[in-house]
């Protein structure tokens, strides 16, 4: 009986946390995280949107990496000065997803402030890209579900490699022709007074 109520006054208290932290999101923050479809976390002020890439299977040096060990994206939104928030986020992105989640997101006004890769020898390449936008927290969750709408859109087809770059040959030098003639003439010059004493070469 004992151990029965402990355990009913557990289960009541992890409800009511529970419950208590689901009210600890802001309404603005809570409408963009259902916009988005997203799950998310609000602590210190900040709200957190999570996008990790459960949908890649990542071997680095051949060695099987799992996304908690660097490869869950996000984006999070705080109250910044003058009524407006300040979003920041690091996306993590497949070598095809690079390009059209750029354009999407500079589309749309979204500023895209570093892009680099995190490890060596991975298969598939995987890359990062940095965000920041400024504004109220709907707009910025309507600015950046069309580049979300893209992350994990191909991630079941293997990487297409782009075009290989042309040949090009080399041209010809070509030299002026009254260059040619002033290098003849002066070789001329240079021959004779080679073959000329040097009684008449002064």
């Amino acid at each position: 009986m004992r151990y029965a109520l402990v355990a009913a006054i557990t289960c009541s208290v992890l409800t009511i946390s529970a419950g208590v932290h689901a009210q600890d999101v802001p309404a603005d923050y809570q409408q963009v995280l259902t916009y988005l479809g997203k799950s998310g976390d609000f602590k210190a002020a900040v709200m957190k949107v999570n996008i990790p890439r459960n949908d890649v299977n990542v071997t680095v040096a051949n060695v099987k990496t799992p996304t908690p060990f660097g490869f869950g994206g996000w984006i999070a939104m705080t109250k910044g000065t003058g009524g407006a928030d300040v979003m920041m986020g690091d996306l993590v992105l497949l070598q095809d997803e690079v390009n059209p989640v750029m354009s999407a997101l500079l589309d749309n006004g979204i500023d895209i402030t570093a892009l680099h890769n995190h490890f060596l020898w991975d298969e598939p390449r995987m890359f990062y890209m940095h965000v920041h936008g400024r504004g109220a927290p709907i707009d910025l969750a309507h600015k950046v579900k069309p580049a979300f709408d893209l992350i994990g859109k191909n991630s079941g087809r293997p990487a297409t490699p782009g075009p290989a770059p042309a040949h090009r040959r080399r041209p010809a030098k070509s030299t002026p022709r009254e260059l040619r003639r002033s290098s003849d003439s002066k070789a001329s010059r240079r021959a004779m007074s080679t073959r000329l004493p040097s009684a008449v070469r002064t």
